[in-house]
């Protein structure tokens, strides 16, 4: 996933949903930018459940390397 990708992703679904909200388009043409933006959230979606992911393993592995215990101050 590169970044450039996805706020590209990310600007054209908020195009589309300026677009659908301003009222203005025929609803063949609404109906088509809906499902390109249904299409956007899905793969932005799927991004974001990786980047998680990789996020969390290399949470555990920071942790198994260098606990992070916080002193007790009491």
């Amino acid at each position: 996933m590169s970044q450039k990708n996805f706020e590209l992703k990310m600007n054209r679904l908020e195009e589309i949903v300026e677009a659908i909200n301003g009222g203005d388009l025929a609803l063949e043409e609404a109906l088509t930018r809906f499902e390109e933006g249904v299409g956007l959230i899905r793969e932005l979606s799927a991004e974001l459940r990786e980047a998680r992911g990789k996020i969390t393993k290399f949470v555990e592995t920071l942790n198994q390397e260098v606990p992070l215990d916080v002193p007790d101050n009491s």
